[in-house]
């Protein structure tokens, strides 16, 4: 879950980052980006950073549920053998 959550986001990332440059460079801007424009993109750079921020914070816990479930089971082993 964790390999598939970076590759979208590290995909989405690439993508921003591929229209930027093709906006910079093949736009016919010739290295000028409206004031519009470039908000936009701050905007969509604004919300994946937060996109991972989230994922972050969502895979964190659930690492650390995991640990407590694999935690638990090992108790309930324990009471039952010992």
């Amino acid at each position: 879950m964790n390999y598939m959550v970076m590759v979208i986001l590290c995909d989405q990332f690439r993508a921003l980052n591929e229209d930027f440059s093709n906006s910079c460079v093949g736009g016919g801007y010739r290295g000028q980006l409206s004031a519009t424009d470039f908000e936009q993109y701050r905007r969509r750079h604004q919300a994946l950073s937060r996109a991972v921020q989230l994922a972050d914070r969502f895979l964190v816990q659930a690492e650390f549920i995991s640990i407590c479930l694999i935690g638990a089971a090992a108790a309930v082993v324990v009471v039952i053998i010992g």
